[in-house]
């Protein structure tokens, strides 16, 4: 027997992406990162990394009409330049 539904992520590992996320910022990235979340005044949620990684979430349970507006697809073959982790290409 199979759920009905079940859950992507949640807060919790929305949380953990953030926080693993964080780990592999440039000095430079993680000031511009915490200088953002400083200046954030939205009451949605706390403003740390972890929390703010469950703002969409938050923000769409009231604002239904911006469901498709958390989604995305991202490549990772891309350069970032904010990060230290670069994937590694066979």
């Amino acid at each position: 027997m199979l759920p009905e539904q079940a859950p992507a992520w949640g807060d919790d590992g929305h949380k953990v992406v953030a926080l693993v996320a964080q780990h592999y910022l440039t000095p430079t990235a993680k000031k511009q990162v915490d200088a953002m979340l400083a200046a954030d005044t939205d009451e949605l949620t706390q403003h740390d990394i972890a929390s703010e990684a469950t703002w969409a979430d938050k923000y769409r349970a009231g604002h239904r009409e911006t469901a498709s507006w958390h989604f995305t697809t991202s490549s990772t073959t891309s350069n970032c330049e904010c990060c230290r982790w670069r994937p590694r290409h066979a």
